[in-house]
């Protein structure tokens, strides 16, 4: 299987991953609506009415939480990248710093927003390297190591790669 296929892959397992989560949230968002404020229905319609408000805002916020902190924590690996194979390096094939990992995931962000628009570039392109790539200095290589995913083993807090 070649790399762009793992990535389209990877990418919609991990965005399958954020939807339960925030389709789940937000049940349990007018269960507990529904449990403390039964009676008045005025409250109610106003919660529907700025609804969709608060699902981008939980989607928007799941996304960067759960990229950045499964990026940072699993050596540049998500759960759907995990799966297959493959990991997010820097420049120096190195796992990314924190920095570029939060860059890559603002790049991976606006091309979800964009209507999914901005993620065909990586097709086209000789490296298959996207604008999440470019913005953070970081790109995709296969990782064959087997096993579970490993915590964060670098014990120094960088937040951007040195220019070395």
């Amino acid at each position: 299987m070649d790399l762009l296929r793992k990535r389209l892959y990877s990418f919609t397992f991990d965005i399958l991953i954020i939807f339960i989560l925030n389709k789940g949230l937000m049940g349990l968002y007018f269960k507990t609506l529904e449990q403390h404020y039964p009676l008045n229905q005025r409250l109610y319609d106003q919660a529907l009415e700025i609804y969709p408000f608060i699902q981008f805002s939980l989607f928007t916020c799941l996304f960067f939480g759960y990229f950045i902190w499964a990026q940072y924590v699993w050596d540049g690996k998500t759960i759907g990248t995990h799966l297959n194979k493959i990991k997010v390096v820097n420049s120096n094939k190195k796992i990314p710093a924190l920095g570029q990992i939060s860059l890559r995931t603002l790049g991976t962000f606006i091309c979800y927003i964009s209507g999914l628009i901005l993620f065909i570039p990586i097709a086209f392109t000789k490296d298959n390297k996207g604008l999440a790539d470019w913005m953070s200095s970081t790109y995709i290589i296969r990782d064959d190591t087997t096993g579970s995913l490993q915590l964060h083993t670098n014990e120094s807090f960088e937040y951007f790669e040195d220019a070395a």
